[in-house]
């Protein structure tokens, strides 16, 4: 099978968890298959190379390279949000070209997009193409469109998006609460939009808790080698949650004066500071910006309690990542029960927050941070369950499966 990727991210530009979800599965399905990628480029990046047994093509945009000449886009602010869209706009038509050669060579059986931030490109596979185009969903704009710091009065990306759904032959979810969410909104029934759930975030990999590397990354960030720590990684953005952690930090801090909280990822960062300063935390707070995936393992491996509150999560390879290591996670009301065992089966996997109550969020942190035997069952729960339901190799085979019933 010859199959072509439409991705925003792919190595070595991996900024989140949907860069890391292509860097682990690509390759797995490269293996049997012949693939290539079509994704961004600031200009700093070869335009074309052969990695990972795949091939992958990345047309420049001008209007990326000139955006983040001093730093990278911020997507929270009106003019950081039009940057960024221009520049997918400008991606998508330069990906139009090696697309057409590659039809006309027989080289593309079928297409997979992942993201509706490949529109036009996706509109050119299913109507001039005409290939079997899969539309693999990481996050959706009505999910958003709550938490979204820029709006859409007119509903114009809703429309797209759906639009776009019941066009593909077949639309992938990560997990079954985002499948039928996607169904009741009208993206299609049960044959038409499935899921398939992610792995690890380490591939099966296993790492072990260096708690020596743990010291030393705690004194080099300031915190002391005994003080409670909550780490939380991820986009600053509404929707993991940031801005609720941070009020129920002010909660903890009350009871627990020496806790710190490190803040591992980009995007508004002046809209944390803001409120750490408004709430008194400067002390308790550490934004790091971003940590690429070796030194994040560390970041999660040095938490007592890793804190993850988002409000809307198609599937959050975080969290998987932080049980993969034995961390005790700290969930919002946006993750999908996959993350969950239930009672009757032992040990909690995860903990559940309210991230809408600053109180009770704060009061379940506290008694977390106070029970460490509890909060490490929990952790070594969380890890034998993350090995159990979630794994790369599966993940790879369910979608080829998924991709060879599309071209029959």
């Amino acid at each position: 099978m010859r199959i072509a990727a439409l991705i925003t991210q792919y190595p070595p530009n991996v900024t989140a968890g949907l860069g890391r979800y292509a860097q682990v599965l690509f390759p797995l399905l490269a293996r049997t298959e012949e693939m290539s990628v079509h994704t961004m480029n600031t200009g700093r990046l070869r335009i074309w190379e052969r990695r990972d047994g795949l091939e992958v093509h990345r047309p420049t945009s001008w209007v990326l390279r000139l955006a983040t000449r001093k730093h990278s886009i911020n997507r929270e602010t009106r003019s950081g949000f039009f940057a960024f869209a221009l520049g997918v706009i400008e991606t998508n038509l330069r990906c139009l070209p090696a697309l057409w050669a590659a039809k006309r060579r027989g080289q593309i059986d079928l297409v997979c997009a992942h993201d509706s931030t490949n529109f036009i490109a996706m509109a050119f596979v299913e109507h001039v193409l005409r290939v079997p185009l899969v539309f693999h969903v990481h996050t959706t704009e009505f999910g958003l469109a709550p938490v979204r710091s820029i709006s859409d009065p007119l509903s114009l990306f809703l429309r797209m998006e759906k639009h776009l759904a019941r066009h593909s032959r077949l639309v992938v979810a990560p997990t079954p609460e985002t499948a039928q969410v996607l169904r009741d909104n009208g993206w299609g029934d049960t044959d038409h939009v499935r899921h398939v759930v992610h792995g690890s975030g380490y591939a099966g990999q296993e790492r072990q808790v260096d708690a020596q590397r743990c010291r030393r990354l705690r004194a080099k960030l300031g915190i002391d080698p005994d003080a409670p720590l909550l780490v939380f990684v991820g986009r600053l953005h509404k929707q993991k949650g940031i801005l609720p952690l941070i009020r129920a930090l002010r909660v903890v801090a009350d009871r627990v004066p020496d806790v710190r909280l490190v803040v591992v990822g980009e995007g508004n960062q002046d809209a944390v500071r803001g409120l750490v300063s408004d709430l008194g935390l400067g002390d308790h707070v550490i934004l790091t910006g971003f940590v690429d995936q070796e030194r994040l393992a560390d970041h999660y491996a040095m938490a007592d309690l890793c804190v993850f509150p988002s409000i809307y999560e198609p599937f959050g390879l975080v969290a998987v990542e932080a049980m993969a290591l034995a961390r005790p996670c700290v969930l919002g009301s946006g993750f999908s029960e996959v993350f969950f065992r239930t009672p009757e089966q032992g040990t909690p996997t995860a903990l559940r927050v309210d991230e809408s109550n600053p109180e009770s969020f704060g009061d379940t942190l506290v008694a977390w941070l106070q029970d460490a035997e509890g909060a490490r069952r929990v952790g070594e729960a969380g890890c034998d369950w993350a090995r159990e339901q979630f794994s790369w190799q599966r993940a790879c085979a369910q979608t080829l499966e998924l991709y060879r019933e599309v071209l029959g």
